[in-house]
């Protein structure tokens, strides 16, 4: 890497919901939320499932980065 190249981590904790507000609102499941936020996205019906969502939503975050940077705004 070089002084131009950026790297950015990404945290997130996947947890069991089935008592608490959480549950009672949403539904049993686990929950997935980034480590700097106090949203919990789910309930998803199984930990993998939870997993595959919140690497989905990095990975579409980062495509349109990429592509605004690339193309700007109006892309």
């Amino acid at each position: 890497m070089d002084a131009t190249d950026t790297t950015h981590k990404v945290d997130f904790t996947i947890t069991e919901h089935t008592d608490g507000l959480l549950a009672k609102r949403f539904g049993n499941g686990w929950y997935y939320a980034f480590d700097d936020s106090d949203v919990s996205t789910g309930p998803f019906p199984t930990r993998d499932a939870a997993h595959a969502a919140a690497i989905e939503l990095v990975e579409q975050s980062v495509a349109a980065a990429l592509v605004s940077a690339l193309f700007g705004e109006a892309a």
